[in-house]
């Protein structure tokens, strides 16, 4: 647990079958919660990796402002897999997944060969921990589908899925 934030460690990040956080030379990685932000920041190693499997899938995605725009069909849109974080649950070292449903990283725009990654590349890294960790940061996109739990005297975070959940839709 980050002292400053409420944050949660990881052991991977993946979408679909492709391993995103290890593009950084590193798996693990930090995840802050943060439910004042709309959209997502991600590592620009994570967020380079997780454009090449769009690129793959033959989305062509480039900078757009604020965010980067995505040429893709309904058919694309529908192909794109959840993204799974793979969460440190305690000292333990018990780990549990996570899922970010493609409606939370991805938007696709009606009537258009258009879609939006929800998330920004950044390269900040040390917010508060180690100076070498990487860290994602979620906001409502994410958070949306989960009932978020924070407990302030053990310092522990619970997520449970929300009744209004996109997850599996």
């Amino acid at each position: 647990m980050n002292e400053n934030y409420w944050a949660l460690n990881t052991k991977g990040v993946k979408l679909g079958q492709h391993e995103i956080s290890g593009a950084s030379g590193a798996k693990d990685q930090v995840v802050v919660l943060d439910n004042g932000m709309s959209f997502a920041l991600a590592p620009t190693k994570s967020f380079n990796a997780m454009t090449e499997v769009f690129k793959e899938a033959g989305m062509h995605c480039e900078q757009a402002q604020p965010l980067w725009g995505c040429e893709c069909t309904q058919e694309q849109y529908n192909s794109l897999p959840d993204m799974k974080l793979n969460l440190l649950l305690n000292e333990k070292g018990e780990k549990k997944d996570i899922t970010m449903p493609k409606s939370s990283y991805m938007y696709k725009l009606k009537q258009s060969n258009v879609c939006f990654i929800l998330m920004t590349p950044w390269e900040y890294m040390g917010i508060g921990g180690n100076k070498n960790d990487e860290y994602w940061v979620l906001g409502d996109q994410f958070l949306h589908n989960y009932y978020s739990i924070y407990n302030f005297e053990t310092k522990k975070i619970g997520l449970v899925e929300s009744s209004t959940s996109r997850i599996g839709k």
